[in-house]
């Protein structure tokens, strides 16, 4: 879909069938990932500065990077590679560590990026874990 003259892929974060909040990601030449906005209660916030979710391939442990501008940035780290279980399969996955400061509050998580696959857990701070199913 396009928004704003930018061709984005929406990925929908849901529970129990409900969709809480849509990702707008667009997936640049380079091999880049960005996050440019976010759909939550069907109010849309467009990011005027974009924030890298990934840069190009290939991602290795202790790779850091940053975006963002004013009060909306983060920070990314691959922090190592772990071995994943799920749906009866098990991965070796980097794990990427995100911080984002959103006007002051700020957020962590981990995420776990198996390469070719995709993201195939979140895990937040306090230890909750989210597998994806598809």
């Amino acid at each position: 879909m396009t928004h704003r003259g930018v061709w984005v892929v929406p990925v929908s974060h849901q529970f129990g069938g409900k969709t809480f909040t849509q990702d707008l990601l667009e997936y640049r030449p380079d091999g880049s990932v960005w996050l440019r906005g976010v759909n939550a209660g069907g109010r849309l916030g467009w990011y005027a500065a974009p924030l890298k979710v990934y840069p190009p391939a290939p991602l290795t442990p202790g790779q850091r990077w940053s975006s963002g501008k004013g009060n909306l940035t983060s920070v990314s780290t691959v922090t190592g590679i772990a071995a994943i279980g799920g749906g009866g399969r098990k991965y070796n996955a980097l794990s990427i560590r995100t911080e984002t400061n959103a006007g002051g509050q700020v957020s962590a998580q981990t995420t776990y990026f198996v390469p070719g696959l995709g993201v195939v857990r979140y895990q937040t701070v306090d230890g909750v874990q989210i597998d994806l199913l598809r």
